[in-house]
């Protein structure tokens, strides 16, 4: 019998770290419909995409070794091994890859290194487009460990945090794309190679396929974080299933004002997709968000309404990804 072809699924395996102990964790989501599991193969992930094909399928890039229920927290992941950016889709037309390129170019110029010439991974998520910067394997520990060598939690994700913010101040809306501020989570899920992006029907595939880590880069990362910025008062953990009232302290002025005072134009479609993503951010489903949204866009009256498709929209911008 011929040999099976290599497919996404081994590629994905190839190109992910697999610490001792470690395991791949992977998500499958529709709607409310959730479920996870982890993977210690090619072959297992590919099983778990095939068995939820009708669900937007992810995968968690950072390692793990725990073997739990459907998701792990940031205490579960045991090394900080990439830096994600997310290029999502804000505008009718967009150009995700031309706007991922985008965030590389900023970001290799502040830290000083070249992205261009040396490329890290880049996904084609069937929307939108994400780059996975691969570091050298950094041992994770909680802050109050002093035992163990290893960087905090909570420090790196807060550093995660400063370059994404960056990112997306200083990029805005570019090639009709945003940079997802969310990815700083230490957990955090990225679309899974060789599954299909149930919304748009698309499969989500590699740009670039590549095993190349970039040493020294997690230390520029750091050391470039302004200290105030690791010191700053923490949400905390986000916490799934709130209703939208219960996070309303954590939102941010715009979305706070959205919800209470409606919008008028100019920045209506803005700040509603504004307003939805920092849902999704806090843990708040997007049945829930939808209930938020559909009352902000009543609030200045009929006709300055936007029509239920674009609500719909900008849930999907925010939530799918």
């Amino acid at each position: 019998m011929p040999s099976r072809r290599p497919d996404e699924f081994d590629a994905l395996w190839g190109v992910l770290p697999h610490p001792p102990g470690s395991v791949v964790r992977l998500f499958a989501r529709a709607d409310d419909l959730r479920d996870g599991d982890y993977a210690t193969s090619a072959a297992e992930v590919r099983k778990f995409a095939r068995a939820y094909r009708d669900r937007n399928v992810y995968v968690a890039p950072n390692p793990t070794s725990y073997r739990g229920g459907a998701r792990h927290a940031s205490g579960d992941v045991t090394h900080w091994s990439y830096f994600l950016i997310d290029m999502d889709p804000v505008e009718e037309v967009y150009d995700a890859q031309a706007a991922v390129n985008h965030a590389l170019l900023w970001l290799g110029e502040w830290i000083g290194r070249d992205f261009s010439l040396n490329q890290p991974i880049i996904i084609d998520s069937g929307r939108g487009a994400q780059a996975w910067i691969r570091l050298r394997d950094c041992p994770l520990v909680n802050a109050e460990d002093k035992s163990v060598p290893g960087w905090p939690r909570q420090m790196v994700r807060r550093v995660n945090s400063y370059w994404l913010k960056r990112l997306d101040e200083k990029l805005g809306v570019v090639c009709g794309c945003r940079v997802d501020t969310s990815t700083s989570d230490l957990p955090r899920l990225m679309r899974c190679p060789g599954t299909r992006n149930v919304k748009t029907g698309r499969k989500a595939s590699f740009v670039v396929s590549t095993d190349r880590v970039f040493p020294g880069v997690a230390k520029l990362l750091v050391v470039g974080t302004p200290p105030q910025a690791l010191t700053d008062p923490d949400q905390g953990e986000v916490v799934a299933g709130q209703t939208w009232q219960a996070v309303f302290a954590h939102l941010t002025r715009m979305a706070q004002t959205y919800l209470t005072q409606g919008q008028e134009e100019p920045g209506r479609h803005k700040v509603m997709w504004h307003t939805a993503k920092k849902f999704r951010e806090l843990g708040v489903t997007r049945a829930e968000a939808a209930r938020a949204l559909r009352w902000a866009n009543s609030l200045r009256g009929e006709d300055s309404e936007l029509p239920l498709e674009q609500v719909e929209h900008a849930l999907d911008t925010a939530y799918e990804g």
